[in-house]
C-alpha cells in the first residue's frame, strides 16, 4: 500500500465516522423531541373478556406498572 493510498483511507475512515456521529445524533435529537410530552392523553385499555377470568386478573395486575 503507498502512502497515497494510506492516506486516503485514513481520510474516508474519518469522514465515515463523523457522518455516523452526525446521523445518530440527529436521530436522537428527533426522538427525543418526539417522545418529550408523550403521552398526551389518558391512554384506555378495553379487556374483551368476562371480569375474574386469568386475562382480567393479568390486565389488572399489569395496569399499575404501565401508567
Amino acid at each position: 500500500m503507498t502512502q497515497h493510498n494510506h492516506n486516503l483511507e485514513i481520510y474516508l475512515m474519518k469522514g465515515l465516522t463523523q457522518a455516523r456521529f452526525a446521523v445518530s445524533a440527529s436521530t436522537m435529537l428527533m426522538v427525543g423531541a418526539a417522545l418529550a410530552d408523550y403521552p398526551t392523553r389518558n391512554i384506555q385499555g378495553t379487556i374483551q373478556w368476562g371480569a375474574g377470568g386469568s386475562t382480567d386478573v393479568i390486565a389488572r395486575g399489569l395496569t399499575p406498572h404501565v401508567e
